[in-house]
């Protein structure tokens, strides 16, 4: 009956089953955002989410402490809290903590109500800006589908269970597109500067914009970083500011480097030489001592920029919108420590091979890489493989991951960088920047 409706209906009939398709994810929705929201606002949960770290750190500023020492320790100190937390710094750039103050001025409870609610909204937002990047037509319903679909899916899910930002950046780097290409290049490197101190998640664009020599958008973007590192200084003071890059960096990436959730790039040499440890309670480090860390980094450091590079020469003479959807997958995985809510900017590739869907010129390859990236940020790939990765009993100590596990937890690291080399000669050329 309702395919009958769907494929021999009328206008209105077709519009009355995408209204009640769409009500019926709709109130799915809310049920889950309010079953989220009373878990988040609620110990221990309220103070294990990533954004007790730049709260606690605001908290720190305020209190004229370093920002910068264990989270566990601020949380004790400043909120009288023993829950176990993360057990290390905020891995944010002094940058961000302009953000941990803000939020710092409420309540903890508060705070999340309020950041999931700006999440959301710059959601809302990101998917008309990438609506407008590839020239689809942004009407309600689809407006809204695309906006049920995100946060029901795992990567919006996960980015507002843990408190993370990825949406933030998600439409940061949808409006930078959207300057670049009306050429509006001062504008646009004013806000690819203030993304990129905050988190360096954007250099690949700053290292493409610096290869095509968009000097005005380089020049604007060099001087929004150094301005935004003069008033965080100002914020922390320079021991604190020299603290993070000496200290503070080390401990983070010491512990995640090749940590079974860490999709990045860097992590896929690592996984193999350093298996990461598995335990019970699903705390899954990385084994890498001190002693290789360097050296570890220096190697995948080398593999990461051959590859941006390679991206970058393989997209030089191709339509602007695959330039842009190439940069922006490697970008998802492309920092030393990536967490799967990032790959929320495979958006922004999804929705230029979507483009091309609609102007029926979408080659099978690409067709194939859209529906396995949209089905990977859809659901919860990690938290399966993390299932797997378990000792069956709960009294096991730590022990390393097995090749098939690694193999697994490699897989959504694989999918962004095939982005990069997917083929789109068949496609016929879109007007360049």
């Amino acid at each position: 009956m309702l395919s009958k409706c769907f494929i021999n209906g009328t206008k209105a009939k077709k519009r009355i089953f995408f209204t009640a398709i769409l009500s019926a994810f709709g109130f799915f929705a809310i049920y889950a955002y309010i079953t989220l929201l009373q878990l988040i606002i609620q110990p221990p949960q309220l103070f294990k989410r990533d954004l007790n770290q730049l709260y606690v750190a605001g908290k720190a500023i305020i209190a004229h402490v370093n920002p910068y020492l264990p989270t566990p320790k601020l949380t004790k100190l400043l909120l009288d809290v023993d829950e176990p937390v993360l057990p290390h710094p905020t891995p944010y750039p002094p940058p961000a903590l302009f953000i941990g103050v803000f939020l710092a001025l409420f309540s903890p409870q508060v705070a999340a109500v309020l950041w999931m609610g700006i999440s959301m909204i710059c959601l809302w937002f990101a998917l008309g800006q990438i609506f407008k990047f590839v020239d689809l037509p942004k009407s309600p319903y689809a407006m809204l589908s695309c906006f049920l679909w995100a946060i029901l899916s795992n990567f919006a899910y996960s980015d507002l269970y843990f408190g993370q930002n990825s949406m933030v950046f998600l439409l940061a780097i949808s409006i930078v597109l959207n300057l670049i290409k009306s050429g509006r290049l001062v504008f646009a490197g004013s806000i690819l500067g203030i993304t990129f101190a905050a988190k360096f998640v954007t250099y690949p664009l700053i290292l493409y914009i610096f290869v095509a020599r968009k000097w005005k958008a380089l020049m604007t973007c060099v001087v929004t970083v150094a301005i935004m590192n003069c008033f965080s200084l100002l914020l922390i003071g320079m021991e604190n500011f020299v603290f993070y890059y000496t200290v503070a960096t080390k401990k983070v990436s010491l512990l995640y480097s090749t940590a079974l959730g860490n999709v990045s790039i860097f992590t896929i040499l690592g996984k193999f030489l350093y298996p990461p440890l598995v335990s019970h309670d699903a705390k899954i480090w990385s084994t890498v001592k001190e002693g290789h860390a360097e050296s570890l980094m220096i190697i995948s450091s080398l593999i990461a920029i051959t590859w941006l590079v390679l991206t970058i020469a393989r997209s030089w003479n191709e339509p602007s919108s695959v330039r842009y959807a190439r940069l922006v997958a490697f970008a998802s995985v492309g920092m030393p420590i990536m967490w799967i809510h990032y790959q929320s900017l495979l958006i922004i590739p999804i929705a230029v091979a979507a483009s091309y869907y609609l102007k029926k010129k979408i080659n099978p390859y690409l067709y194939t890489l859209t529906v396995l990236t949209v089905f990977f940020i859809s659901v919860d790939y990690s938290g399966f493989a993390f299932s797997l990765a378990l000792p069956f009993d709960p009294g096991d100590a730590p022990t390393p991951a097995s090749i098939p596990i690694i193999l697994l937890s490699i897989v959504p690291t694989i999918v962004p960088l095939l982005w990069t080399i997917v083929p789109f000669e068949s496609l016929s050329k879109s007007q360049e920047m």
